[in-house]
Order: C-alpha cells, then structure tokens, then sequence
C-alpha cells in the first residue's frame, strides 16, 4: 500500500522511502494499483503500480507476470520486501533464487499464524527466509522475532518503527477550540474504523469509566460501515464522543497534544504508529495487550474492558503517575523512535548486506 492510501503500513514504507531519497539513495516503490493515484514520482520516490489482489492461501488476481517480469528486469541494488501475507511479498517467493540483487524481508508479524489454513505457507516459511539475505523485525519477542528464532534464521536486525521529529517537536495544541470540544479532559483513539481496530471496546471503556467533564475524541481516515454502526450504538443521547474523518496531518497531531490519555483497543497490530505518536506527544496511553505495544514505555496495557475503565480512571486520579509515563514515553521517542536515527540503522543494513560476503547479525 502507498499514497493515497492511508494506513499503518503505508506511513511506514513512505518515510522510510521519502529519507532515504533525501540521503541521496534511489528508491522505487512497486504497489496495488490504485485509481486515484494520478503520479509515478511523489517526493522524489518513483512509483510502479500493478492491478492485483490476493494472498498466498487465497491465489493471487491480476497483473501477476507483468510484477514478476518487474522484479527480473530491476535494475538496484536491494529489493526489500515490507510485510508477508501479502501479494507484493508472496509472490516473490518462488522466484528469489533467480533475482540478481540482495533481498531483504520485513514479516511485520505473521498475523495469520493460528489460522489454520495458513499452516502450509509457515511449514514452507522457514525454507523461503533462507534465501533472503537479511531479515528485519520491529521489535525482539512478538510472533515473527519467535518464528526465525526457532527456524535458525540468524541473519537479523532489530529496526522499530518511528515518528518524524519534525511532526512533534513544535506542534502546538488547540484542537479542542477549533472544533468547540467544550469537556476539560479528552480521551483520544486515532485509528482506520473497522473491527479489528475495535473502537467500540474504546467507547464502552470511555462510558463505563463515567469520568465527568469528558469527551472521547476519535479519528479515522473516513468513515464507512463500522463508524456508522458505533453511532448507531450511542443514539442521540451521547454529546461528548466526537468522530472525525478525513483530517489533515496537523489536526491529528494537534488532537494528540490536546489529549489528556490515548486510548487504544485494537485486536491485531504489529508496532502500531499511533501508539508512538501518543508517546511523541507526550500523551499517557492505555492500550490493550498486541503486538509490541507490550514492550513500550509510556503507557499501560490491559486485557479487559473492566481493566481499562479501571486504568482510566487510576490514571486520571494520579497526575504524577501520568506525568511519569508522559515523560518516559516523550524520553524514549527522542532516543529510539524517530525516523532519522532508525533510516541510520536501516542504511546500516542496506551497507552490511551488500558489501559483505556474509550477513550478519547485528541487533540492537
């Protein structure tokens, strides 16, 4: 995925695109096709798009020869693949012994790894990391860090995702005036609306914690089924829960500064952006228990709707607590996860990868 698309993924793959155009580096993108993508070239990065759908369980639609004749007629230095269980990557697989150029693999976390009918494809896994010649992970200890561990994948680093500095380090408030938020205290949920992203656990968090004086602000890229059916839930009767869309980048940031808690209840994520935001703004998260959210400072984690209504309202009644997890989330941004210290770890890889006879490992 890439612009326009909005997502997780894709705020990921354009920035770490974007600084490496900027330090000088070439960078072609190859994406979904996406009719609303009019340019071949967006701040530097070129773009190649093919018309196809589809996952290694399911069989792949669409423009799958004229990607795979891409792939052989590339002429770089490093093709890096960002996410499995996904046809950009999964199609590579039965070809990367004949690429001419390193290879390196990005899982992103193997969220199909219960799913049963996707025991073939991690059977086959293990035999397809041995032909990349390096492997990246988010964080140590999630499901895909385990899985090489286990299959002797040696050849790894540790890069975490980032936020830009820049986004963060004068951002200024106000989001609450400009849109006549009138509560003292805002609880804030930045995430694409769906299911899985489960903003109604949020909501019922939010109501069941009967904090007075409060509004629940949440924002999505646009709306769509899910968004209307957690209004249909609330009624008419609830005028302190907020929903936007279709928000520029400075309001978001603008909503982070504002809120006095990020509240996240996502069923699966990886190393989710916006938990790094909140940490960015210096705004206390509670999240539940997925993915790497675990492993970060600046936050709590609960497994329980009663545990977050609990969480919310300890938080609330302990400022020096908050403010504590404030700083150590604020602290450990500066120093790990912002994007201009991760594209020098990523540089680092690309250099060890292509100039080494032997990858090796160098995690952080």
């Amino acid at each position: 995925m890439y612009n326009p698309v909005v997502c997780g993924v894709q705020e990921v793959v354009q920035k770490i695109s974007e600084v490496l155009v900027k330090r000088g580096h070439e960078v072609t993108v190859a994406t979904t096709y996406n009719p609303d993508r009019n340019f071949k070239e967006l701040n530097g990065v070129k773009i190649e798009h093919f018309n196809i759908s589809g996952k290694w369980v399911r069989g792949f639609k669409g423009e799958k020869n004229k990607y795979t004749e891409f792939l052989h007629s590339f002429n770089g230095d490093i093709m890096m693949n960002y996410a499995a269980l996904q046809w950009g990557t999964d199609l590579v697989y039965p070809i990367l012994k004949k690429l001419p150029y390193k290879k390196i693999l990005i899982p992103c976390g193997y969220s199909t790894f219960d799913n049963w009918k996707w025991r073939p494809y991690y059977w086959m896994l293990p035999g397809v990391l041995k032909k990349y010649n390096h492997i990246i992970y988010h964080c140590k200890g999630y499901r895909d860090f385990n899985f090489g561990i286990k299959n002797n994948i040696n050849n790894y680093t540790v890069i975490p995702n980032g936020v830009a500095i820049e986004e963060f380090e004068h951002a200024t408030g106000g989001f609450k005036n400009e849109y006549g938020i009138k509560q003292t205290n805002m609880f804030l949920c930045v995430s694409n609306y769906g299911p899985y992203k489960n903003q109604e656990f949020v909501i019922k968090a939010f109501i069941n914690a009967g904090l007075k004086d409060s509004s629940l602000v949440l924002i999505g890229s646009k709306f769509n089924e899910y968004s209307n059916y957690l209004k249909s839930l609330l009624g008419n009767n609830c005028n302190n829960i907020y929903f936007f869309e279709k928000l520029q980048r400075n309001k978001i940031v603008s909503a982070y500064i504002d809120a006095d808690l990020f509240l996240f209840g996502s069923k699966i994520e990886y190393m989710p952006l916006v938990i790094l935001e909140a940490m960015a703004s210096s705004t206390p998260f509670i999240s539940t228990d997925v993915g790497c959210v675990g492993s970060l400072p600046g936050g709590m984690i609960v497994d329980s709707l009663e545990k977050m209504v609990y969480s919310i309202n300890w938080l609330m009644k302990n400022s020096e607590v908050k403010n504590t997890f404030a700083n150590e989330g604020r602290k450990a941004f500066m120093e790990f996860f912002n994007w201009e210290k991760i594209i020098n770890e990523y540089e680092k890889v690309f250099y060890i990868v292509l100039y080494s006879a032997e990858s090796i490992n160098i995690i952080n």
